[in-house]
């Protein structure tokens, strides 16, 4: 079976191994924002627990009143960004070409996550597409009898 290395040309090598590895971290990163949104958005924001011992600390950077807590709604739409990113990465891994774009909607968030989301980010807005054409070209080679998904679709400016 041929490796992915001798199929594609050098930047589109390095484009695939970049996207699968931040497929990966999207795959993780999105389990731990759905968990996290759903199980805030059942059980509301934690409270901060001081002791006597240790009395809360009284330095405040903005003002000295508590900040209201967020609502439910924003732990709800957090976890849904988590699982479109899991979903969008673990399809992105195995090529699914249908499901591979909910990455993005992991993505766009990820781009005010300096400099980590940033980055992520910006390799998955750049490099998806040609990451799903190098998959086709790999399958095409590694299974000549089945043409690649593309080839399925019709071209909707062909008369029938």
């Amino acid at each position: 079976m041929a490796e992915a290395k001798s199929i594609l040309s050098a930047e589109d090598y390095t484009n695939y191994r970049n996207i699968r590895a931040v497929a990966v971290l999207f795959v993780l990163f999105g389990l731990i924002l759905a968990l996290a949104g759903t199980l805030i958005a059942i059980n509301g924001e934690p409270k901060a627990q001081y002791s006597e011992a240790e009395p809360p600390p009284t330095l405040r950077l903005r003002s000295d009143a508590p900040s209201p807590p967020l609502p439910a709604a924003f732990y709800v739409g957090m976890a849904v960004v988590g699982i479109c990113g899991t979903i969008g990465g673990i399809c992105t891994l195995t090529g699914v070409r249908k499901l591979a774009p909910l990455i993005y909607v992991m993505a766009v968030p990820y781009l005010l996550g300096f400099p980590i989301g940033t980055i992520l980010s910006v390799v998955v807005l750049k490099g998806l597409r040609g990451y799903i054409k190098s998959v086709d070209q790999i399958r095409a080679v590694r299974h000549p009898s089945h043409p690649p998904l593309a080839a399925h679709i019709p071209d909707p400016n062909s008369e029938i």
